[in-house]
């Protein structure tokens, strides 16, 4: 049940459900409690990055605490899932120094757990920081390293894909991918 929800959840957040995210996440506590657990600090992250969009300066206060909670839990896969989700939401508010920041961290989470797909997002995140900061040059490297490490195929996700293509369009390279991104339909 405790993993049932931790999916809900991270796919309410994925399509911007904010109220289903909210229950998921409220649900997904309060079965964490029943569990022993004292705390469930994925859910907090999720959280915190849904509300960097309505209260950017009291959800980065919240963010950073759930971060750390996680941090101690040790739960790498879900830190490089949050901090990457945290980073995007950075990016939008305009912020890519923290966004790098963020993203650093969840490429060292990623490579640690061995999370293709979140280290591709990482990386893809890293090169929208660079090319935010008007580095072009080096933004359309990362994303050229990114399609040959995409292209070597590793069953990467569609969200992998799509932020390969947000990079890629940020860096103003070229690039196909091999299924349909959320960019390919737009």
């Amino acid at each position: 049940e405790f993993r049932c929800l931790t999916h809900l959840t991270m796919v309410a957040f994925e399509g911007g459900h904010l109220d289903r995210l909210r229950e998921h996440a409220s649900t997904l506590l309060q079965v964490g409690g029943e569990m022993g657990e004292a705390d469930v600090p994925f859910a907090r992250v999720l959280l915190a990055v849904a509300e960097l969009r309505s209260d950017p300066a009291r959800a980065y206060r919240r963010l950073e605490d759930a971060l750390r909670a996680l941090r101690d839990v040790s739960d790498k896969s879900h830190l490089a899932y949050g901090l990457n989700q945290a980073a995007v939401e950075s990016l939008r508010l305009g912020r890519p120094a923290v966004a790098a920041g963020l993203a650093a961290e969840a490429l060292a989470a990623a490579e640690a757990m061995n999370r293709s797909s979140e280290r591709l997002i990482a990386g893809a995140i890293l090169a929208r920081c660079s090319a935010a900061r008007g580095d072009r040059g080096a933004a359309r490297e990362a994303v050229m390293t990114l399609c040959a490490t995409l292209a070597a195929g590793a069953g990467w996700s569609a969200r992998a894909r799509a932020e390969l293509a947000t990079a890629a369009e940020a860096a103003n390279v070229g690039i196909t991918t091999p299924a349909p991104t959320q960019t390919d339909v737009a």
